[in-house]
C-alpha cells in the first residue's frame, strides 16, 4: 500500500527534528519496480540509508547498504562485513542489472507494464465483487479481496483457493498481508506483453469461478 505524500514527508520533517535516521527499504521496492529506480523518488524525499538486495544481483546473492556520507564515516573501520561481502561474482551481477535497466529502459517499461496491469484489474473490479481494491506503483501491485466492499470483511479463504487454483492452471502468485487476503503481483520488468496477460487471464479466469461461488 504507497503510503500518501504527507505521511513520507512527515518522517522526514520528525527524522530531522529529532536527528533520527530515515531509512529506506527498497529491498523489493527497488531496481526500477515501481518506474523509478527506487520507490523513495516519487516522494522527492532524501532517506539517509537505503537499502537494496534481491533485484540488485537479479538471483545472485548481494545487497548493499547506501548511506549518506557523513553516516558511512561515522562507521569504524572494519564495522561492516559479512560473508558475501564483496563477491567479484555478484557484484558483476548487479553492474550488468544496472546496465541493463538503463540500457533498454526498464523504468519505462515498469510504467509502461503497471499501467496495463492496473488498467486490466480495475476492469476485473468493476466486475468481481471480490476485489475490493487495486494499488500500487509501477510493477509492484497489490490486488485486497474481500467478501463485501462496505464492511472490507477480508476474504482470506478465497484469496487461499484462488492462489491454489491459479498454482494448479501454471501461475505462480503470491498471497500475503497480516490478513490473508492481498495478492502481490511482482513479474518481471522484461516479462513479455502476451506472457503477461496470458497471466492476467488465468487469475480472472479462477477469480471468475471463485467469485461466482461466493
Amino acid at each position: 500500500m504507497p503510503p500518501p505524500m504527507a505521511f513520507i514527508k512527515g518522517l522526514r520533517s520528525i527524522c530531522d527534528k529529532y536527528k533520527i535516521l530515515l531509512i529506506a527499504d527498497e529491498i523489493q521496492s527497488g531496481m526500477g519496480r515501481t518506474e523509478k529506480m527506487w520507490a523513495i523518488e516519487h516522494y522527492n524525499v532524501a532517506p539517509d540509508l537505503l537499502l537494496s538486495a534481491k533485484g540488485l544481483g537479479r538471483g545472485l546473492v548481494i545487497s548493499a547498504v547506501i548511506d549518506r556520507k557523513e553516516v558511512m564515516d561515522s562507521i569504524y573501520m572494519g564495522g561492516i562485513g559479512g560473508t558475501f561481502g564483496g563477491n567479484p561474482l555478484s557484484c558483476v551481477a548487479a553492474l550488468k542489472t544496472i546496465e541493463v535497466i538503463e540500457n533498454h529502459n526498464l523504468l519505462s517499461r515498469a510504467d509502461y507494464l503497471g499501467r496495463i496491469t492496473t488498467d486490466r484489474l480495475n476492469k476485473m473490479k468493476m466486475k468481481y465483487s471480490l476485489i475490493g481494491d487495486v494499488r500500487g506503483l509501477g510493477c509492484m501491485i497489490g490486488i485486497e479481496l474481500v467478501k463485501d466492499r462496505a464492511t472490507k470483511i477480508p476474504a482470506s479463504k478465497e484469496t487461499s483457493t484462488i492462489q491454489k487454483k491459479c498454482i494448479e492452471c501454471g501461475l505462480l502468485i503470491m498471497s500475503f498481508g497480516a490478513l490473508h487476503n492481498v495478492f502481490r503481483l511482482m513479474f518481471p520488468l522484461v516479462i513479455t506483453e502476451n506472457e503477461l496477460e496470458t497471466g492476467l487471464d488465468i487469475f480472472e479466469d479462477t477469480l471468475k469461478e471463485v467469485n461466482g461461488k461466493v
